[in-house]
């Protein structure tokens, strides 16, 4: 799996003048996508809507140039969403498990 964010931003997290700059120029240059968040509440998921969601997401990535996308964050147990994802063709690169423990 590629690294979605290839270039830094000079100066440890301030916005200045310098870094604004280097943003602006490495800009054009980042061609892949990270998907944070995305979901559709549970009532409407049976009905194709989440998966307009998806095709429209990726459709409009690819439309922009991204060459890869990366949706982190989605649980083991969402078996929905992989499915569909990997319909897509997309490939599980890492997975994470969640522990409660109780202090």
């Amino acid at each position: 799996c590629r690294m979605t964010q290839p270039y830094r931003i000079p100066g440890r997290g301030r916005l200045t003048p310098a870094a604004i700059m280097t943003l602006l120029w490495y800009w054009r240059k980042i061609d892949a996508l990270r998907l944070l968040a995305m979901g559709v509440r549970r009532r409407y998921r049976t009905m194709g809507i989440d998966v307009c969601l998806y095709h429209e997401t990726v459709t409009r990535g690819l439309d922009r140039k991204y060459r890869s996308m990366e949706a982190s964050w989605i649980l083991e147990t969402n078996v929905s969403m992989t499915r569909v994802m990997q319909r897509f063709g997309a490939e599980v690169s890492k997975t994470y498990q969640v522990y409660d423990y109780a202090l």
